[in-house]
């Protein structure tokens, strides 16, 4: 489901591509969709920290599916953050942890068909 940052994002780019002269339909949706996909990603320090799982961008193009894990403590000392649930080491019993910059909801699934 759209959020309204991007279904505005998606009527500013549609307005921008018809003021520059671009009169195709499938130009004026490329245009729209393309800024409504990237309107849904948001800056870390807004995602949410409960556990749930989101998209993370860590740069460098990596983008993975991850979450954020609290109250974790590894040899006494506090060890929260974004992992993707890979392990960090062979005999570590704790998460490689991720630096993303931004973050965005995972998409709805497609149905199943029975």
């Amino acid at each position: 489901m759209p959020t309204d940052k991007q279904i505005e994002a998606a009527r500013v780019a549609w307005a921008n591509a018809e003021a520059n002269g671009e009169d195709r339909i499938d130009g004026l949706w490329r245009a729209a969709l393309d800024a409504a996909d990237a309107a849904g990603w948001g800056p870390i320090d807004t995602a949410p920290k409960d556990g749930a799982a989101v998209l993370l961008f860590s740069g460098y193009w990596r983008i993975c599916v991850g979450w954020y894990e609290d109250d974790h403590m590894i040899d006494g000392n506090e060890a929260s953050g974004w992992t993707d649930g890979t392990v960090a080491d062979w005999g570590q019993e704790w998460n490689t942890r991720l630096h993303p910059a931004h973050w965005r909801p995972l998409p709805t699934p497609p149905e199943v068909s029975k």
